[in-house]
């Protein structure tokens, strides 16, 4: 049986993953964690560690799995890139009850300070990534 909260997470975190990838300062990186589409006969997608042959890809159906402490690191490098070296990033997490989930807050040397919520770090440095596009 499928746990529901499981199932939940998975589409959270590739749907993270798909919005990152569109972004034009995205770039991938040898060593990323990616998810990777299903074999044929399979419907499971699967994980690997991206080579230095498969860094450049394009199209591939490949997503990056932040919950990867080193994915989300690039994930880390990839902002500040995009806002130029001199860009503090302020990430700040609270939990306010033991039952509550931790939530996250972005702000960037004041060139992206983001009113909103994220329920995790991946998504906050994300939507900043999607900010630079504009």
């Amino acid at each position: 049986m499928i746990d529901t909260a499981d199932l939940l997470a998975e589409i959270y975190e590739r749907a993270i993953g798909e919005r990152a990838i569109l972004c034009r300062n995205f770039r991938w990186a040898v060593g990323m964690l990616v998810s990777v589409p299903p074999e044929k006969g399979s419907e499971k997608r699967s994980t690997k560690r991206l080579a230095a042959d498969e860094a450049a890809l394009v199209d591939s159906g490949y997503i990056p799995v932040f919950k990867d402490p080193f994915t989300r690191n690039c994930l880390h490098v990839l902002v500040r890139k995009a806002y130029g070296d001199e860009a503090a990033i302020l990430l700040t997490s609270s939990q306010k009850a033991s039952d509550e989930i931790a939530t996250w807050k972005i702000a960037i040397s004041g060139r992206f300070i983001s009113s909103r919520n994220y329920y995790s770090e991946a998504e906050a440095l994300v939507s900043a990534l999607e900010a630079a596009n504009e």
